[in-house]
């Protein structure tokens, strides 16, 4: 009989030690003796004389002189102390002259350096029982990846973005702590984007018995959905790590989107197995769940199943563990999906898993806050590009009814590659917000070849075997008839790439017109918050730049190289036209906007001191732009948008001609000033009024009418603002759970004596907390190289904003937020600390835009 022992986890992620440079002593992978890997991979001389009293003068030698264990002494080398998640290469200074691969433009990694790192945590265990095992599961650690415990190397990872699982049960000791180091090599990179450098993921020790439920062994699906009742089909794989066969009963328990267990007969529920030892089962049964209550778009409604595994002999249990499903069953037309009977285009972003002050190392709100952002746009699908997901975010887009898009990182069949892409499929294959998999990213000397066509077929054969459910599709750049080697046919969905940017979509579709097509990236706009013209001087683009003056401003000739040598008349060098036909072409299921949010790495313009890929509706701090407003007025039909720019502030140009734009999704607009209709009415063409002629700038009054069927439907006022006198804070949430890293992303502003924003204040604010908080981070979302790049206590405002990011403790209480800034009426504003569950069964969104009067006033009338 295998022995009982519960299955547990604890995170890992307090108490590191952080040391950066590969100036240490190193330890080894390959040794001559067991536990003698050396360098900080052990106790340290001092800690050893410390926790086992023996005398450290002399290195302690294996027999006839065939290993040798050396020890640092403390003082060897820095450690700073850390908590993790951490990323330590934007704790850096970017700079031109940051040493690079010579295969790597610096422009792509924002001129971050590169470079190798360690982290070093000592801490105590219990003695590992019979019968129980523990394993250590990183979930990201940055570029190449090595692990030692107590003088062994374990294992590591050649890919910054799957979890890396490692059995430690016989290496734990509980007479003296355990030392566990990483080493993260970032010198080299997977990505053109910035990555993150070090554990920037969370790490965990988890324990459990014999007999146990597999890592990501539970597949969930509803193959059969009426509003009747529901089939839903489960298979849990029982691992035995004893020698000898085990006869246990596995119980299934469902838990509806409403907390009530489902009243289910025994025989429906329950399955018998015998397991042997050193051996796996897989348990398959079908249930019928009546009424059932269906996932769908903006409705995450997730029922819980709770699987317990119960020796047979013994009547003991043996392991249990719960994962979240939904209902839903998703049919695909060629225009659109259909999602448990709703149809709809898939209006998608793709999103970067970086944000603003903290890099790569996110607290999981900011993970949680980046989808709501998208979700309040109108957002309803999300490509990770170009990786697997985060746990936390895939489990946000499940509960808030968002589609996920993961893709593999790297297309290949070698054996880690391969081990990567089952590790993606059976993590998120029960989850009802992935709608697919992607295959590879703008593989351009793969795509049509026979080798490529050969690995993709290995892909998706893999694919198949883990999740016979879901279709599969990959980034596609290179327009081929493909009926030599047959690369697209293999596809259940065509991914392609800026066929609207390059006025090849219609003629992309005809190659292959009996597949489903969609745009997985589309847009690729640049554009700054705040500025509307293209500034080359300062590395900025605008609101009224055009699509090419970004892509061929650079510096290096590797930069944006995948784009080639642009001829601007070749393509759309305005970006309202490619949206619009993106989401409304009758022969494409939908599109993802490149990007949704800007961020770090691949600059536009890919030359210094632009650090942002700033091709987001939304920049680093979360703001949004003029471009936001016109993704929304697509994503949101029904909700009548106008949104002019630019803005009304600008001193010195009165009496002078101004460029004017409306983002709409109405039949026409009007403009008037200071109670004076400016001629005729504007058609909106592709969601955008362009006043060719400008208007003449006049301070006062600016408000824009939307007409609906000669009908006033929306309007946008602004008005000229004054000098400088308050600031005004207006934070995301009020409320913050103290039982994790809760975050609330506070707006900081400066309006005038009458309350108008002020659209081009730089004034530099400083943030004070008092109570069970801290500033974990300020940003302001400025696209270039700026001393408030990595602010904690003051910054700079960036036309008019800037954010700061205020994390909970551990206490209740209420958190106190004040802002300064010289000359101006200071701000406060709270922010209440509590353990009650908070976001949970009633989801908290992000900030309507519409109601931030930062932007002047939108009003929907209809």
């Amino acid at each position: 009989m295998a022995n009982t022992q519960p299955r547990s986890r604890t995170s890992l992620d307090n108490g590191w030690k952080f040391h950066l440079g590969a100036d240490i002593l190193a330890p080894r992978r390959l040794v001559g003796k067991a536990g003698t890997a050396n360098g900080w991979s052990d106790l340290t001389k001092e800690e050893l004389e410390q926790y086992k009293g023996e005398a450290t003068a002399i290195e302690k030698m294996g027999a006839g002189f065939q290993a040798i264990q050396v020890r640092p002494r403390d003082g060897d080398a820095s450690w700073t102390e850390v908590n993790l998640p951490h990323d330590w290469r934007t704790e850096q200074t970017p700079d031109p002259n940051n040493d690079y691969p010579v295969d790597y433009p610096k422009g792509w990694h924002a001129w971050w350096p590169t470079g190798v790192a360690y982290y070093r945590t000592v801490f105590p265990t219990d003695p590992v029982r019979p019968g129980q095992h523990v394993q250590l599961t990183f979930d990201g650690i940055a570029g190449e990846s090595s692990v030692w415990l107590n003088g062994f190397w374990i294992g590591g990872q050649t890919t910054s973005y799957t979890p890396l699982t490692l059995d430690v049960t016989e290496l734990l000791r509980s007479d003296v702590p355990n030392v566990l180091l990483v080493r993260s090599d970032s010198s080299e990179a997977e990505g053109w984007w910035l990555e993150g450098g070090g554990i920037y993921r969370h790490v965990w020790m988890e324990t459990y018995g014999d007999v146990h439920i597999q890592q990501n062994g539970i597949l969930v699906t509803a193959p059969d959905i009426s509003p009747e009742r529901a089939l839903v089909r489960v298979e849990v794989e029982v691992g035995n790590l004893a020698l000898d066969t085990t006869a246990v009963t596995i119980e299934l328990t469902f838990t509806d989107p409403n907390g009530n267990t489902l009243s289910l007969a025994k025989d429906a529920t329950n399955s018998s197995v015998s397991v042997p030892g050193m051996s796996q089962r897989t348990v398959r049964k079908e249930v019928l769940l009546e009424n059932p209550e269906v996932w769908n778009i903006g409705k995450g409604s997730l029922y819980t199943l709770t699987v317990r595994v119960v020796g047979q002999q013994s009547d003991q249990l043996l392991d249990t563990t719960t994962i979240d499903f939904g209902v839903r069953r998703i049919e695909w037309a060629e225009d659109s999906i259909i999602i448990n009977k709703v149809k709809t285009k898939i209006k998608g972003v793709n999103l970067h898993q970086d944000f603003g002050y903290y890099g790569s190392a996110l607290p999981d709100r900011i993970i949680e806050a980046k989808v709501d952002m998208c979700a309040e746009m109108g957002v309803n699908a999300i490509r990770v590009a170009h990786h697997s997901p985060t746990p936390e975010l895939v489990r946000h887009a499940d509960r808030i009814g968002m589609l996920i898009l993961p893709e593999q990182r790297n297309m290949s069949t070698s054996a880690a590659s391969i081990e990567q892409l089952r590790a993606m499929v059976r993590a998120f294959r029960s989850s009802p917000s992935v709608f697919m998999w992607s295959l590879e990213n703008e593989e351009l000397s793969m795509q049509g070849t026979p080798m490529g066509s050969a690995v993709l077929a290995r892909l998706i054969k893999e694919c198949r075997v883990l999740d016979p459910t879901r279709p599969v599709t990959v980034g596609g750049v290179m327009n081929l008839p493909d009926t030599k080697t047959g690369y697209y046919q293999q596809l259940d969905v065509i991914g392609m790439h800026y066929r609207c940017l390059f006025g090849t979509l219609d003629e992309s579709i005809a190659l292959h017109p009996r597949q489903l097509h969609v745009l997985d990236e589309e847009g690729l706009y640049a554009c700054t918050r705040g500025v509307y013209h293209y500034d080359k001087a300062g590395a900025y683009s605008g609101s009224f730049s055009y699509i090419h003056e970004a892509l061929l401003d650079r510096d290096e000739p590797q930069a944006n190289g995948a784009i080639g040598d642009i001829d601007p008349s070749k393509f759309s060098p305005i970006i309202a036209p490619n949206i619009t036909l993106a989401f409304s072409h009758p022969k494409v299921t939908g599109a993802f906007i490149w990007t949704g949010i800007d961020y770090y790495g691949e600059p536009a313009p890919a030359r210094w001191p632009s650090l942002v890929g700033a091709y987001g509706q939304r920049d680093l701090a979360g703001l949004p732009k003029d471009y936001y407003w016109l993704v929304r007025s697509v994503f949101k039909p029904s909700e009548p948008i106008v949104h002019a720019f630019p803005h009304w502030t600008w001193p010195g140009k009165e009496g002078q001609n101004l460029p004017f734009a409306v983002y709409s999704n109405c039949d026409e607009v009007e403009v008037e000033i200071n109670g004076t209709v400016i001629g005729d009415r504007w058609p909106v063409v592709n969601h955008k009024a362009q006043i060719r002629e400008g208007v003449v700038y006049q301070p006062g009054r600016v408000c824009v009418r939307g007409y609906r069927e000669g009908i006033v439907v929306a309007e946008h006022i602004q008005q000229t603002a004054g000098a400088p006198s308050a600031l005004r804070l207006l934070p995301d949430r009020s409320v913050l759970d103290t039982d994790r890293r809760d975050v609330a992303i506070v707006r900081v502003s400066v309006v005038d004596s009458e309350g108008c924003f002020v659209p081009d204040a730089t004034d530099e604010i400083s943030f004070s907390v008092k109570g069970p908080g801290r500033v974990g981070g300020l940003c302001n979302g400025d696209t270039a190289f700026s001393k408030y790049l990595r602010a904690t206590d003051r910054i700079g405002l960036f036309h008019g904003q800037a954010v700061a990011f205020i994390e909970a403790g551990r206490e209740e209480g209420e958190i106190e937020v004040l802002a300064i800034g010289n000359g101006l009426e200071q701000a406060r504003t709270t922010i209440r600390a509590s353990s009650e569950p908070i976001n949970v069964g009633k989801l908290i969104p992000a900030l309507d835009e519409r109601q931030v009067s930062v932007y002047g006033t939108h009003r929907s009338l209809a």
